[in-house]
């Protein structure tokens, strides 16, 4: 009897001894928690077809171009990206030269830019959606020297051409119209004078001229027409393959033009 009255003590002793361990276990502030898991928000869009925020996808940029060439050289860029997301897009080009950044609301689109000194080039393309923005860079290496020799050309404005036999030839070319272009002096240009730096000089005051795609009177104007006062200087424009040259004061004076 002794015997099982000390066991059954004993056993209530354990269990009172364990009921306390566990619930000091239970109650100490000195332990850690931590919970790990994932959250997924989705939607259709901005702001989420089901209420919540969707997260927003960067825009795609791309950028493709002609990194060799020869000072002076036009270099275009195809320019390309798109917003996964629906947003409207901006863009610009930095062209890596200290030169004027171009800019753009639309895409595809196709750049042309003059860089008239050899050096190494970082060509830089952003896309931006308002919120994200992607850029893409190009290296170019554009080279010093160049293998087109200065062409010089002179004439005087009243000199027989095959477009000058009579009076009002060309009028419908889209330049001078009106005008009797007798007193008008045309030269073709060589290959090669693309990008290259040019002047027109006159033993008159004021020289004029125009780029064409040819001397032949199928020939139309590229770009503006130089009539500024005073000698004319630039930079010959991509399809320029003619030069219709002037003077409106003095149309017996001598005209230069310098390509080179």
């Amino acid at each position: 009897m002794r015997i099982l009255v000390v066991v059954a003590l004993c056993l209530a002793i354990v269990l009172s001894g364990c009921a306390t361990k566990k619930a000091d276990k239970d109650d100490d502030p000195s332990g850690t928690s931590t919970a790990t898991g994932t959250s997924t928000k989705t939607g259709t869009g901005p702001g989420g077809g089901n209420g919540t925020s969707a997260v927003n996808r960067a825009p795609t940029a791309s950028m493709n171009a002609n990194n060799t060439g020869t000072a002076p050289i036009n270099v275009t860029f195809a320019l390309n990206g798109t917003d996964a997301d629906g947003d409207a897009i901006t863009w610009s080009l930095d062209f890596g030269d200290n030169g004027t950044a171009a800019n753009g609301t639309s895409l595809p689109a196709n750049v042309t830019h003059l860089y008239a000194a050899a050096g190494l080039y970082n060509a830089t393309f952003a896309v931006s959606d308002g919120k994200n923005t992607t850029t893409v860079t190009l290296a170019l290496n554009i080279t010093g020297g160049s293998s087109f020799d200065q062409f010089v050309a002179s004439g005087t404005p009243d000199l027989a051409c095959p477009q000058c036999s009579v009076a009002g030839a060309n009028t419908g070319a889209g330049f001078r119209n009106g005008i009797n272009e007798l007193d008008s002096w045309f030269v073709e240009i060589p290959a090669g004078a693309v990008g290259q730096p040019f002047t027109l000089d006159s033993e008159s005051t004021d020289p004029d001229m125009v780029f064409r795609t040819s001397c032949a009177s199928s020939g139309t104007a590229i770009g503006d027409s130089f009539v500024a006062a005073g000698p004319e200087s630039g930079v010959v424009p991509e399809g320029a393959l003619c030069v219709l040259a002037w003077n409106p004061e003095d149309v017996m004076a001598k005209i230069t033009l310098t390509i080179g």
